[in-house]
């Protein structure tokens, strides 16, 4: 028991010793919408947006292909909803979201293709005029990228677990949005 006790820390040792860390800025094209309702007979009333995110990001590479990637978002999510005209309007919100990218990929020298599994957190801070969405949100992403040097391009799809707005009486049951971010990152 002794023995593999001192090996795995030997291994967490040597994995801590060889880790390297780096800060970035990211940022990018968030495509969100929210899921058709059942209480609307129009197929058509919500419709994809597309807004953006922006942020601060730290990497953190381990041997073997890992590396963690904690980052602070500024994230705006939002969909198109069709008003009684027939014309669109933007329902969005604004959240300040911690996103924790576990990636794994191999080091290829000039290039490091990788995927990545993010669960998230976050405090929405601001929304569209009449709207009391909830404070607190969560979820998880899945997707991939690639790193060319000190610049990362990255796909993902996000699910949040928690309802955009509660239900009120008389009004639309809860729902949430969905969304995928394309990012550009740049690491120093």
């Amino acid at each position: 028991m002794r023995r593999l006790a001192l090996i795995l820390a030997a291994l967490l040792l040597s994995i801590a010793a060889s880790a390297q860390g780096r800060f970035g800025v990211l940022g990018g094209v968030t495509l969100s919408s929210a899921p058709k309702l059942p209480d609307y007979a129009n197929v058509d009333t919500y419709k994809t947006a597309a807004l953006y995110h922006a942020g601060f990001t730290y990497q953190y590479k381990f041997t073997l292909g890992f590396s963690v990637q904690p980052s602070v978002l500024y994230q705006v999510k939002g969909t198109k909803v069709a008003n009684a005209s027939g014309a669109y309007d933007l329902l969005r919100e604004g959240a300040v979201e911690v996103p924790v990218a576990l990636q794994w990929g191999p080091d290829l020298l000039l290039f490091r293709p990788y995927v990545e599994v993010v669960p998230f957190v976050g405090i929405n801070i601001n929304s569209s005029e009449g709207l009391v969405p909830e404070k607190f949100e969560s979820g998880v992403g899945l997707g991939g990228g690639i790193e060319i040097w000190k610049v990362q391009v990255s796909a993902r799809y996000n699910w949040n677990f928690n309802p955009y707005c509660k239900q009120s009486e008389g009004g639309e049951t809860p729902w949430s949005f969905r969304c995928t971010t394309i990012s550009l990152g740049l690491l120093f």
